[in-house]
């Protein structure tokens, strides 16, 4: 299943929620990557890189994913965009799952700040960027499209509203019980 948008902020996650993997703790994507130092340990100046970083994600990917949905939507169509759009999101969450540890490094001790040597941020960023292009270019935009095209003009913001609400119900629910 894949799970989207994929947040990249590390200011977002709570510090207590820690996913243990046989590698140890998997807590930020930032400071794993040596992007960026732990958050206890950040200031003004790594907010600002934080900043940055997500403003080049959507700059280079969401945003152009947008303008090919506009673009393309006539001629292939939503449900082609949509389920496009979610196969290539698994499909590049599948390759940096299966090459995770190509894509951390190795343990070292003390010598990088993620705490891992060799690692291959580049092809991560890529992957990265793709998965949000194909979010933006599939299932994001094609979902505002069918609630506008779904309800009457009159009820337009009242009927998105109660969709978008119901969404984030299921969403709190499905994250708290599963």
């Amino acid at each position: 299943m894949v799970f989207y948008p994929c947040n990249p902020s590390i200011l977002h996650e709570p510090k207590n929620r820690q996913i243990q993997t046989s590698n140890g703790p998997y807590h930020m994507k930032y400071p794993i990557m040596g992007l960026l130092p732990e958050a206890q340990k950040m200031n003004a100046i790594e907010v600002y890189k934080i900043s940055r970083a997500m403003f080049l994600v959507a700059l280079f990917a969401t945003v152009p994913g947008d303008w090919f949905t506009v673009f393309l939507i006539d001629q292939i169509g939503q449900f082609a965009i949509q389920i496009g759009g979610f196969l290539m999101m698994s499909i590049f969450m599948a390759v940096v799952g299966f090459q995770y540890s190509e894509v951390r490094g190795n343990s070292c001790d003390g010598q990088s700040l993620s705490g891992f040597c060799e690692e291959n941020i580049f092809q991560f960023m890529v992957f990265y960027g793709l998965t949000f292009f194909f979010a933006n270019f599939g299932p994001h935009s094609t979902t505002f499209i069918l609630l506008a095209e779904l309800f009457l003009a009159r009820l337009w913001s009242t009927c998105h509203g109660i969709s978008a609400t119901a969404g984030k119900a299921r969403a709190i629910i499905s994250a708290f019980v599963v």
